[in-house]
């Protein structure tokens, strides 16, 4: 959406997929460890495999399958097996 030219870009879905998410941590602890573990980018959506890396305050996951249409503000909720152990808003993805 271009609000100055008063346009609209359309594009392919496959254009919204994305592998790699980038959150700013709000409650993982400090002890969390890098590794497997499931996510969600969507209260709505599926647990997602993901490999999930926490440096200071910055959360990446990479994810063991395309979404799409994932959007900045989002929250990313990271679980082991089905318990929630934290997560941080989305800032990122790609």
């Amino acid at each position: 959406l271009d609000v100055k030219s008063n346009t609209i870009v359309a594009g392919k879905k496959e254009e919204l997929s994305c592998r790699v998410v980038k959150a700013q941590n709000f409650s993982l602890g400090e002890d969390f460890k890098d590794g497997d573990y499931f996510v969600k980018v969507r209260y709505r959506s599926p647990k997602i495999k993901a490999f999930v890396e926490k440096k200071g305050n910055d959360i990446t996951a990479s994810l063991g399958e395309s979404v799409f249409g994932i959007a900045n503000g989002q929250a990313l909720v990271i679980y082991q097996d089905d318990l929630v152990i934290g997560g941080g808003w989305i800032v990122q993805s790609a």
